[in-house]
């Protein structure tokens, strides 16, 4: 905070006006830096974009794709999600799962901001978006100070290409199938459950239970058949 508060803000007109163009309830500062190799985001309730120092101001396509990255991300509250990763983590370093929460976690954030950057700048800016993406890893003089790794990045890209917005009646079908499969996966070892205890009190609760078990086997691959079909 101490060397981001060194940073010069941007009174150049053309950032100016993009702000007004987005606005949000909490205000929005842009501010330069000499000591960082990539934007970046801080602050929850004043929200600051920082840019690098290094970055072509003259090239106001490209700031444009870089301010609208990092305005969803402020718009989204990813920093205080981030926060609630970090002191997940500082609570439960010990557990290796949670160390597994905060790089996956991170990492989806990153591609859910990048579905909601080409969301709202239109699925025909893919290219500029991912060359831009491109040029800033170029310019880094040092390694990634979070958790991606090239791999990640590579997905990345891939993800932004690939992009292709989705219709209401294919996500309101998504959510069925994942209601579907969620209920038997809830609701299965309950029945398991009461199929042990009928077990024990006579051969007729026994064929009863077997019926219940072959039911909700029915069921579940019901669930699996519908979630297969929709990948096609």
């Amino acid at each position: 905070l101490r060397i981001f508060r060194a940073s010069v803000p941007d009174d150049t007109p053309e950032v100016q006006a993009w702000l007004d163009a987005h606005r949000l309830q909490r205000s929005i500062t842009v501010r330069w830096c000499a000591e960082i190799a990539s934007p970046l985001t801080y602050g929850i309730f004043r929200p600051v974009i920082l840019l690098p120092a290094t970055m072509d101001r003259q090239d106001f396509a490209t700031l444009q794709l870089v301010l609208t990255h990092e305005w969803v991300h402020i718009r989204r509250f990813d920093a205080l999600t981030k926060l609630l990763f970090a002191a997940a983590l500082t609570v439960h370093w010990f557990n290796p799962l949670v160390w597994v929460l905060f790089v996956l976690g991170n990492r989806d954030l990153e591609l859910s901001c990048d579905a909601w950057v080409l969301r709202h700048i239109g699925r025909e800016y893919r290219a500029s978006y991912a060359l831009t993406l491109l040029n800033l890893e170029e310019q880094r003089s040092f390694p990634c100070c979070n958790q991606f790794s090239g791999h990640f990045f590579e997905e990345r890209i891939k993800s932004i290409m690939q992009y292709k917005r989705h219709s209401a009646p294919v996500l309101i079908l998504v959510f069925l199938v994942v209601l579907i499969v969620a209920s038997v996966f809830v609701v299965q070892p309950v029945t398991s459950a009461n199929i042990q205890i009928q077990g024990v009190s006579g051969t007729e609760e026994n064929s009863e239970a077997d019926n219940i078990s072959a039911d909700g086997t029915d069921a579940y691959e019901i669930a699996v058949q519908w979630a297969e079909a929709l990948k096609d």
